[in-house]
């Protein structure tokens, strides 16, 4: 229960928080080894001070004691020797001194003594020095009482004897304290070896607890970051409906709703994007462009139809009922042409009053069925605004790949076959009736003309307006007429078109209006009043 208290709390916490108990724990693990090691240190140096200090100060006092009897005991000797008075005074001085010193060394052990034991050899030492100092002094007052031989019999006996009691048991309780003062070293050593051990231990666990720690936390961040990271890289590849996850903390709850978001907005920047590079903003159907990827994929996949589709007369319709009339009327159519056309075929407009149907799978025998029910449902009259509008449709129909693999040469077919299809008055046409013959006329048509116009072949008819009240003639319209001098009468739904298209009707226009005015002008000389007109395109 603890450890999914922890897991939680762990999924739950901030980063922020979680940096901060980690940091805490390792600051708290880092002033317990300094503490530890703190209290170690201050253990030993109380335990240097009463095991090493003590001992050495008490050798040190036995061995000033002892010292200073023996110089005193020296001095003794020395004035055992020394027959003369005035050379004696000279020597009890110093004797005198170092017996102080002795004395003085003695009561700092008896000052310095704090165990039972210890107290007791340094009153067994300051009984014997007390011994001494008496059979000391009772050697000195022999000298000058009954003469050296008596004091150095005295001194032989009885204070020689003192004395050497007196520095054995120094001797022995100096010993005694640099053994007691090597093993307070040697304890020393092994506590300072121990904490040392200690000290190391605790660094050890303090430094996989944090390890553990770091890991843990740096875990419990690359692995949220991580869900992050696979989540923008999902969007960079495109994948906008993947789940992002719910997040692990509030910072990566907060940083994958922002990242939610951005997908949103990015998901709908190219929705709108691709809207706008592949529907036609006006009908909402698939554009030219991706008309033309739609029918690539599908060559590439088999046969099928080719429809292309122009609305008959719709500039007139555009210019005597306006714009907004004219887009309604290609809604309208669109609206129709999606009716007709069912998933897995297509309806496409490809500009102006251009559509195109692309129907996968589809032969010449099964197109007769598609085509009939697209020119029935555009035949029905429109209602707009309450005025009926009748709207007739040209059809160029291609299949693919008997009619061409490139699909460049199937829309110009197709194109060639819906020219036809006005030009003889039909509905609808197939592109391979005509195009051979269509190719040869494209190849020589534009050269044609130029020769046309220098050698004069073009013949311009005026047709009469009658008035039909005073039934005279009212004026005239200039219809141009090409005479090749092969070919014969050359349609002007042939040549005018094919003129317009290369741009050539920019040098028939002129030459046109130039005749025209010439001749208003030869009517006007006869006193012919006759007004004249021309279409201009």
């Amino acid at each position: 229960m603890i450890s999914n208290r922890i897991r939680r709390f762990a999924h739950s916490a901030s980063i922020r928080t979680r940096l901060a108990l980690a940091f805490s724990m390792l600051l708290g693990l880092s002033l317990s080894v300094s503490l530890v090691a703190l209290h170690r240190f201050e253990t030993l140096s109380t335990s240097m001070h009463e095991f090493v200090d003590q001992p050495a100060r008490l050798a040190f006092l036995a061995q000033r004691a002892n010292h200073h009897s023996q110089y005193a005991a020296i001095q003794l000797l020395r004035l055992l020797q020394t027959p003369g008075r005035a050379q004696r005074v000279a020597l009890y001085a110093e004797m005198d001194a170092a017996m102080a010193a002795s004395d003085a060394a003695i009561g700092g052990l008896a000052r310095a003594a704090e165990l039972t034991y210890q107290k007791n050899d340094i009153a067994h030492i300051t009984t014997l020095r007390q011994a001494y100092g008496s059979l000391f002094q009772e050697t000195v007052e022999l000298i000058e009482i009954e003469g050296l031989p008596q004091a150095r019999e005295h001194f032989e006996q009885h204070t020689d004897a003192a004395l050497n009691a007196l520095l054995r048991e120094s001797l022995r309780l100096a010993e005694y304290q640099r053994e007691r003062m090597n093993l307070a070293v040697e304890n020393f050593e092994q506590s300072a070896s121990r904490t040392r051990w200690l000290i190391a231990v605790i660094t050890a666990s303090a430094l996989l607890l944090g390890s553990i720690l770091a890991l843990l936390i740096s875990r419990s961040i690359i692995a949220p970051i991580g869900e992050a990271v696979a989540v923008a890289e999902t969007i960079a590849d495109g994948h906008y409906h993947k789940q992002i996850p719910r997040g692990r903390g509030p910072e990566m709850r907060v940083l994958l709703r922002a990242l939610a978001t951005m997908r949103q907005s990015i998901m709908l920047r190219e929705e709108r994007i691709s809207r706008l590079a592949y529907v036609d903003t006006l009908t909402d159907l698939p554009n030219r462009t991706h008309f033309m990827e739609r029918l690539a994929i599908a060559r590439s996949r088999g046969h099928g139809a080719l429809l292309l589709l122009d609305v008959d007369r719709f500039a007139p319709i555009n210019n005597a009922l306006g714009h907004v009339v004219g887009d309604r009327v290609l809604s309208e159519i669109a609206s129709r042409l999606n009716a007709c056309v069912i998933s897995p075929h297509m309806v496409a407009r490809l500009g102006s009053d251009e559509f195109a149907i692309l129907y996968e799978g589809v032969d010449r025998a099964a197109s007769a069925g598609h085509i009939q029910m697209i020119l029935d449902a555009l035949h029905k009259p429109m209602l707009l605004d309450g005025q009926r509008l009748d709207i007739d449709v040209s059809l160029g129909v291609v299949f693919y790949p008997d009619d061409g693999d490139d699909l460049t040469a199937l829309l110009r077919r197709a194109d060639l076959a819906i020219k036809a299809a006005k030009r003889r008055h039909d509905r609808y046409a197939f592109g391979a009736e005509f195009e051979d013959v269509v190719r040869h006329e494209q190849l020589t048509m534009l050269g044609d003309m130029r020769e046309a116009l220098a050698r004069n072949e073009f013949i311009i008819y005026y047709q009469p307006k009658m008035n039909l009240v005073s039934g005279r003639v009212a004026g005239v319209e200039a219809l141009l007429r090409w005479h090749h001098p092969t070919r014969g009468m050359i349609a002007p739904d042939l040549f005018i078109p094919f003129a317009e298209q290369t741009g050539f009707i920019r040098e028939i226009t002129p030459w046109l209006i130039q005749e025209v005015i010439t001749q208003a002008a030869r009517w006007r000389s006869d006193s012919i009043e006759l007004v004249a007109s021309i279409n201009i395109s």
